[in-house]
């Protein structure tokens, strides 16, 4: 919201809540980064089996067959169910969000690092301001799905609250 409006052409002055909030966002933008990448590196040492990267970008036939099968199974409004890595519509959207939040990792690492402490300094500073904030509608639409999707399951005696909190994963 904050680079909402200094991008709108409020003035950069910020009171100093808004200050601590900015920098507990910074810290926290920076650690979400870490871990991302982190996930990234999972994936494709995973992928050296044939695993993580298949299911989250299931573009092979197999995997496209899934989602479609997937899809129809929506269609009669129940809720599709796969095993764990099994490419399909699940690993679709969870391919899908890691791309969003990648974008939005990357372009809040490089407004903190290219951010001088006279603050924007180039226009193009505003520009990924503006882009960072539009991502972020696509994270937030994300992660409120992702966990409402995760309840229905719950509620529909799926186990998969269980599935994604154990370590040791059982059913690979």
């Amino acid at each position: 919201m904050l680079c909402g409006k200094l991008s709108a052409g409020v003035p950069a002055v910020i009171t100093s809540l808004q200050g601590n909030l900015l920098e507990i966002h910074e810290w926290v933008g920076l650690i979400a980064t870490a871990i991302v990448i982190l996930h990234w590196l999972w994936s494709v040492a995973d992928s050296v089996d044939g695993g993580s990267l298949r299911a989250l970008f299931p573009w092979g036939a197999r995997g496209r067959q899934n989602v479609i099968e997937d899809l129809m199974v929506l269609r009669r409004i129940r809720l599709p169910l796969r095993d764990h890595g099994e490419p399909g519509l699940a690993g679709l959207i969870h391919g899908l969000g890691l791309l969003c939040v990648s974008a939005m990792a990357v372009t809040g690492s490089i407004i903190f690092f290219l951010l001088g402490p006279e603050g924007f300094q180039w226009p193009a500073m505003i520009t990924l301001l503006d882009l960072h904030a539009f991502i972020s509608a696509f994270v937030w639409v994300y992660w409120l799905a992702h966990v409402g999707i995760a309840l229905l399951h719950w509620l529909a005696g799926h186990e998969v609250i269980r599935l994604i909190f154990n370590p040791r994963r059982t059913g690979e």
